[in-house]
């Protein structure tokens, strides 16, 4: 599934290059495709200097993850990576919320769903994913809203028309770029061009547009402009930059927020944040 990898990188390189967190946990279900997403998920974390300091597994029928969940607690992650489905999430947040996992919570992009925001409730504040137009460029979405004739389709018809519309083109215009002629070819390029690493390049607003924040009974943007100052102090995000100033970040974040950081979770405010290798075993 190469937009879920795409998906993964980006949550990755917005955690450990924007948000300059350090260790994190997975929650995995113990499937090809869970394995996939957590190995993509380590690799790029500890690419960009990221600690992975916890990997766990569930089975598709457990209802019961407080092992996992305290397992991972354990290690005091800062953020919490699990790439479940919304079926799983509402059975998985509210224990996440119950055992004060302590850690910014990020998932895929099917969380974009309010049947999972009206089950969960307030226990998702502050999770992060992806938008599920995070690989389109946005001229494609004006271009869609030129042509759609509303008085011609009913309203329901336009969501499921527009998706359409965008992955075709993603098609199309991967096969016109790449010169791709058969399946092979083109699956080739798709990969390519999912592993695009432009966007770091771009700063935090380049995060904007592409990932989504639970905030009250909705999800918003994310909030770049709150770790501009921390991107400029950085000098990029370069992946070297990040021990070295990482002092002079973290009283600049504290000043601009008054103390608090606006997207770790409640249930974070007793579990005191340590470097790796402090803590005694």
């Amino acid at each position: 599934n190469q937009t879920g990898v795409h998906e993964v990188r980006l949550l990755a390189q917005l955690a450990t290059t924007v948000m300059l967190k350090h260790r994190f946990a997975i929650l995995h279900e113990n499937t090809p495709g869970g394995q996939r997403h957590a190995q993509v998920f380590k690799a790029e974390v500890e690419k960009f200097g990221g600690e992975v300091v916890s990997i766990e597994t569930y089975n598709l029928a457990d209802t019961d993850f407080r092992k996992a969940i305290l397992a991972m607690k354990e290690e005091r992650p800062e953020v919490i990576f699990t790439p479940a489905t919304v079926d799983q999430m509402i059975l998985l947040a509210p224990q996440l919320d119950f055992y004060k996992a302590g850690a910014l919570v990020m998932g895929l992009s099917h969380w974009n769903s309010e049947r999972l925001f009206d089950r969960t409730g307030a226990v998702l504040e502050r999770a992060i994913f992806p938008n599920d137009l995070a690989l389109f460029p946005t001229l494609w979405t004006g271009d869609f809203n030129a042509g759609w004739d509303g008085k011609k389709y009913p309203g329901e018809a336009k969501n499921l028309a527009f998706k359409s519309y965008q992955s075709m083109r993603l098609l199309l215009d991967t096969m016109h770029q790449s010169g791709a002629t058969n399946r092979a070819q083109l699956q080739d390029a798709l990969s390519r061009r999912l592993a695009n690493r432009d966007i770091l390049t771009k700063g935090p607003d380049s995060f904007a547009s592409t990932v989504r924040v639970f905030r009250g009974d909705r999800a918003q943007p994310f909030p770049a402009g709150i770790f501009s100052e921390a991107w400029a102090l950085t000098d990029g995000a370069k992946p070297d930059s990040l021990q070295v100033q990482e002092g002079e970040l973290e009283s600049s974040l504290e000043s601009s927020l008054e103390g608090k950081d606006p997207l770790v979770p409640a249930a974070a405010a007793g579990n005191t944040r340590e470097k790796p290798g402090t803590r005694g075993r």
